[in-house]
């Protein structure tokens, strides 16, 4: 199976308030830099880098 690198993004998840990014290398694939994303939507789920609800629910607010 081949990785398309237009089509794939990368998520830093962490639990806590504080998060700094700067120690963490960009995820680079056939040296092409992947996007970083905070939110993404999975299988109409919609999940973010802390691992709470928020961002799904104000989704699911909106489609309704």
């Amino acid at each position: 199976m081949l990785i398309n690198t237009n089509k794939t993004k990368e998520m830093v998840i962490y639990i806590g308030k504080q998060w700094c990014l700067d120690g963490v290398p960009p995820l680079c694939i056939k040296s092409r830099n992947i996007e970083r994303v905070v939110t993404f939507k999975l299988l109409r789920v919609v999940i973010n880098s802390c691992l709470t609800w928020d961002a799904h629910v104000s989704y699911s607010v909106k489609m309704c």
